[in-house]
């Protein structure tokens, strides 16, 4: 087996440090004429021509070494951004948090038969305190306002919620998203009684 004249007989006797340099291949031996005396006369041998001064200065023949070398790319370096500018808590609003549940109210979830009615209806969790606060009536349900955008939707109490904070499930029966803005860091909405 050879490979631009590395053969496996010259890497056994040539131990390397693991580099394999190629080398260019070996010339073919010249072939002998079958004659029946196995002399060449001398018309026949071929003509040695005088070494030119010439083919002194001229370049040597250049060996394939391979595909060129690529130079590596710059290491990445991490440069995170400037953190989010999240504006201070108002007073008189809630900061709004919008989850994901197991099942909501779209149309998978709807037309499946085993979890058509699985989907909670939507209701705004708010801290003891906060619901106490917003003056919700008997029925339990609030309007909630953010910016120009408004729902009304059921409100109901939930201690594990920070204080300050409401929260209304994505996907519900009431669209949490026209309270989003996509635009602000956070979403504050202000809630009044439900007439």
């Amino acid at each position: 087996m050879v490979h631009s004249g590395v053969t496996l007989e010259l890497l056994a006797t040539q131990p390397t440090e693991g580099i394999v340099v190629p080398l260019p291949a070996p010339e073919p031996a010249p072939v002998e004429s079958d004659e029946s005396d196995g002399a060449t006369s001398e018309a026949e041998a071929p003509a040695v021509e005088a070494p030119d001064a010439t083919d002194s200065e001229a370049e040597p023949e250049r060996v394939d070494d391979g595909p060129a070398l690529i130079e590596a790319p710059e290491l990445l370096e991490f440069r995170p951004t400037a953190a989010t500018a999240v504006p201070p808590v108002d007073s008189y609003a809630l900061r709004l948090v919008a989850p994901r549940t197991m099942y909501d109210h779209g149309t998978l979830v709807a037309h499946a038969p085993a979890s058509a009615g699985l989907a909670p209806a939507s209701t705004l969790r708010l801290y003891p305190s906060d619901y106490d606060r917003a003056g919700i009536g008997a029925d339990g349900r609030v309007k909630v306002t953010s910016g120009n955008r408004s729902v009304v939707v059921a409100a109901s109490v939930d201690a594990s919620l920070p204080r300050g904070t409401a929260s209304l499930a994505v996907g519900g029966d009431v669209a949490v998203t026209r309270l989003i803005d996509v635009a602000a860091a956070v979403t504050d909405i202000r809630l009044e009684a439900a007439r």
